[in-house]
């Protein structure tokens, strides 16, 4: 952990560490698969608990389990799940999102990519611009290009529709290609410029215990070729300067 509190993260780290062993534990009593994820993973691959200046946790499960968790959420007597655009949380009852000191723990949820490449890259286009129709506000106005129009017109016609039909059509569509095996998947509730990588169908499949700071929590197997296809050299850090927290700025 963050011994010397270099990076202004080692309150909101063991706040986390607390939320994650305790979202653990529901977990394994109601038989519900996870892994960590992103960054999360990295952590644990490379550091055996937190990378350094890493201010959240992220976990991933499949579409199956992540339906199974909202079914039984409820017996989370300290935390409730909410939706941040289309990312879906865990934080504790009382504490409003959005709020950048509040801990949280991102669900990315896996579903299957059609084996069609044009019936992917039709999904992959449709989340890509609700997300566009879901953002609080379009990109810096004084961006001038055409991807920076793009971002406006989707923001200001995404105003048309509510909040709550935006999210449902989002999750619908990611659904899209779940009812039959298919030889990939993919993350589709996460940022704008990984929502096209793909992974191998049995990425989940394979779970394991993994060192975390002073306990264990749950890890993919394979790793290594998911992390690789996101970061490339994920094992070596970044150059200092990009060493910063998400959230606590």
């Amino acid at each position: 952990m963050d011994i010397d509190n270099k990076y202004g993260t080692l309150e909101r780290q063991k706040r986390l560490l607390l939320m994650m062993k305790e979202l653990h534990s529901f977990f394994i009593d109601n038989d519900i698969s996870y892994s960590l994820a992103w960054g999360s993973l990295i952590g644990a691959v490379r550091e055996n608990g937190f990378v350094p200046w890493d201010d959240d946790i992220d976990i991933m499960m499949d579409r199956a389990n992540y339906t199974k968790f909202l079914a039984c959420c409820d017996g989370l007597e300290n935390y409730e799940v909410k939706k941040a655009l289309w990312v879906n949380r865990v934080q504790r009852k009382g504490e409003k999102l959005g709020i950048w000191h509040v801990p949280i723990i991102d669900i990315f949820v896996i579903d299957n990519i059609p084996d069609k490449e044009i019936l992917f890259k039709f999904k992959v286009w449709i989340l890509m611009a609700l997300q566009g129709m879901l953002k609080k506000k379009p990109k810096d106005k004084s961006v001038k290009s055409f991807n920076h129009i793009v971002a406006l017109v989707l923001y200001y016609f995404g105003k048309l529709f509510s909040v709550e039909f935006k999210q449902n059509l989002y999750e619908k569509v990611s659904k899209l290609g779940d009812k039959k095996d298919t030889l990939y998947v993919g993350c589709f509730n996460t940022t704008f410029g990984t929502v096209h990588i793909r992974y191998k169908s049995d990425l989940l499949e394979n779970i394991e215990l993994h060192s975390f700071e002073d306990t264990s929590l749950c890890i993919v197997s394979d790793y290594d070729s998911y992390l690789t296809s996101i970061y490339g050299d994920y094992m070596t850090p970044p150059e200092e300067s990009k060493r910063r927290p998400q959230h606590l700025q």
